[in-house]
């Protein structure tokens, strides 16, 4: 299932999606940037805070971590 996601940085204040977390901090003052798995339609899958209050909150690899855990529960 993991193949056939795309993963992006969410900014919410901007509301865009950006490849990179640097493009996503580096659009709008204060930014809150989250870590999102996308389908191929283009729909959200999962989300995890990443970047806030001017500092990093979670790791990009523990963010991934925690949205393969909430989406396999979500399986089962």
């Amino acid at each position: 299932m993991e193949n056939d996601m795309k993963k992006r940085f969410y900014n919410e204040r901007s509301a865009g999606l950006y490849k990179t977390l640097k493009e996503a901090k580096g659009i709008s003052p204060n930014p809150y940037v989250y870590r999102v798995w996308i389908s191929d339609e283009w729909k959200i899958l999962g989300k995890e805070l990443v970047y806030a209050y001017g500092g990093m909150v979670c790791t990009i690899k523990r963010a991934d971590e925690i949205i393969a855990e909430k989406i396999k529960q979500k399986e089962q």
